[in-house]
C-alpha cells in the first residue's frame, strides 16, 4: 500500500526490519522487490510487518539478511545448519521462532509433515 502525499510505502511482511523472517526459497525475488523499493524517490518511511518502521538504508539490510540466509540454504544440508548459520550471523535478532517456522514448514519440511 502506498501513501504517496505522506512519502509512505506499507511492506507488511516483506519487510523485517531487524526480526528473523518466514522464509521461502524465492529469496531472488524478495532481494530483488527490496532493492527495487529502496531506490524508489519520494518515500522517506517503509513500515514493516515485523520490527520498526525504516528508510532505504533500512531495506537495504533486510536485503543483505536475505543474502546471508540464500547463501546459508545453498550450503547447509539439514534445517540445524542453516539455523545456526543464522543464528550466528544475527544472534540479536528477535523472532527465532519465526525462523523455526521456515526451517520446519517451508525450508527443510520432514516427509511426514505433509
Amino acid at each position: 500500500m502506498r501513501l504517496p502525499d505522506y512519502g509512505i510505502v506499507v511492506l507488511g511482511d516483506v519487510l523485517y526490519n531487524g526480526w528473523h523472517a518466514v522464509m521461502n526459497p524465492g529469496f531472488d525475488g524478495w532481494i530483488s522487490t527490496l532493492t527495487t523499493f529502496a531506490a524508489e524517490e519520494n518515500v522517506n518511511l517503509f513500515l514493516a510487518g515485523h520490527g520498526e518502521a525504516g528508510d532505504s538504508a533500512t531495506l537495504l539490510a533486510a536485503s543483505e539478511y536475505l543474502t546471508t540466509a540464500k547463501e546459508a540454504f545453498a550450503t547447509a544440508e539439514t534445517g540445524d545448519e542453516f539455523s545456526t548459520a543464522m543464528l550466528a550471523a544475527y544472534p540479536n535478532y528477535p523472532g527465532q521462532f519465526l525462523l523455526q517456522l521456515s526451517i520446519d514448514q517451508i525450508l527443510y519440511p520432514s516427509p511426514d509433515s505433509n
